[in-house]
């Protein structure tokens, strides 16, 4: 049998986010009138043994103007699959 006590719960939230590249803050909690925040990519990458970063989990937020100006940089352009041919419009 289990006895449980009453306790506090806590969570953690989603108060802000900034774009580590440019510092611009994407989003504030309550201060949006949005509840959702504007899209932005958000990375997170677990690397693997053979990195120089063993074992690490790097993940950072960039607004839609860096990954614009970050892509545009790339040698290789990036894949693109546009799903709004996937949406039945009438």
């Amino acid at each position: 049998m289990k006895k449980f006590r009453k306790g506090i719960i806590t969570h953690e939230e989603v108060s802000e986010i900034t774009c580590n590249a440019c510092n611009k803050i994407i989003w504030v909690f309550g201060k949006d009138t949005e509840s959702i925040p504007p899209d932005f990519l958000e990375v997170s990458k677990d690397w693997g043994y053979s990195s120089k970063w063993d074992l690490e989990n790097h993940s950072f937020d960039i607004c839609m103007s860096c990954y614009d100006m970050i892509i545009s940089n790339f040698k290789h352009p990036i894949q693109v699959e546009d799903y709004q041919a996937f949406i039945n419009v009438k």
